[in-house]
């Protein structure tokens, strides 16, 4: 009696911990696939297309506008990371699980750029590896140097007094005066009420 008794217990206790035992799934973030196996490579072994997303400037913050797509090929599917070194204050990074066959992988930006430079990185994907560049351009505004004084064929323009009825109005001619050992472009400056007035420039 004791023996059947021993046995019912043993069973309960075996029946028990099978109960209890953890299930392995997605949800529980175990990946019962294992890692992923595929190349970064075509069938020649050469690099795949690698198109870079965004613009990136030195000491702004990169955004999810800011990504790298590159193409696998995945022999066996399951949970994979792809990454590339961090250069210049940035990278690139993605994780999860992928199916067999030719993949489109969205790589995202993170960091900021330090420099004005083209930056090389290297991406890795199992054992293959590809380089490409990435262009970084300044955030400085570059200021733009207009002309106040044009001297053109018809350049032209006009003075206002603020509450007053005075104005001047100044064209280019199509005319030059030669005043040795130089030349200078003639002006016509218009005025109401007072006759014309005849103006010579010349810009070195």
């Amino acid at each position: 009696m004791r023996y059947r008794t021993s046995k019912i217990l043993i069973f309960l206790l075996i029946v028990f911990a099978a109960a209890c035992k953890k299930e392995t799934s997605y949800e529980s973030g175990n990946n019962i696939l294992g890692q992923s196996v595929g190349t970064l490579k075509d069938s020649l072994g050469s690099c795949q297309n690698i198109v870079i997303k965004g613009t990136y400037k030195a000491d702004i913050q990169l955004t999810d506008s800011n990504y790298v797509i590159v193409q696998t090929n995945v022999t066996t599917p399951g949970r994979y990371i792809i990454h590339t070194d961090t250069a210049n204050g940035f990278w690139f990074a993605d994780s999860g699980y992928t199916t067999a066959g030719l993949q489109t992988i969205k790589l995202k930006g993170n960091g900021k750029p330090i420099l004005v430079l083209s930056t090389d990185f290297i991406v890795t994907y199992n054992n293959s590896f590809c380089i490409f560049s990435v262009p970084v351009g300044s955030n400085i505004l570059t200021a733009t140097i207009s002309d106040y004084f044009p001297t053109a064929i018809g350049s032209n323009w006009a003075y206002n007094v603020v509450g007053a009825t005075d104005s001047l109005h100044v064209d280019a001619t199509s005319k030059d005066s030669a005043i040795a050992p130089n030349t200078y472009r003639v002006f016509i400056a218009k005025q109401p009420g007072i006759p014309n007035d005849t103006s010579y420039y010349r810009k070195d």
